[in-house]
């Protein structure tokens, strides 16, 4: 599958969509060099993702939302989106020095 396609019932089909599944091999079927190239591109966009989220569930606790509120789980995950950037922030500026 692209990397890029257009959603089959969008009107005009103007909407293109991001798809970052990986491929996967199957036995006696490996990936060719075209998939195992665009599953190189997808796993570093995935990292990028990926990692903050990690940050969230393991350091910060944010596994579970803790209010029945959609506002007060926003604001929650905004500060935890605050305290990261802080934290990373202090961690860069660490490694300029």
């Amino acid at each position: 599958m692209p990397l890029w396609f257009k959603l089959p019932a969008s009107p005009a089909s103007r909407i293109m969509v991001y798809c970052g599944v990986l491929d996967k091999g199957r036995r006696n079927r490996p990936l060719s060099k075209k998939q195992k190239k665009a599953n190189r591109k997808k796993s570093g966009v995935r990292n990028a993702v990926e990692r903050p989220f990690a940050y969230f569930k393991r350091i910060l606790g944010y596994r579970v939302v803790r209010y029945v509120n959609l506002k007060r789980n926003e604001l929650h995950f905004t500060f935890l989106c605050i305290i990261h950037n802080i934290q990373r922030g202090i961690t860069i500026k660490a490694f300029e020095q």
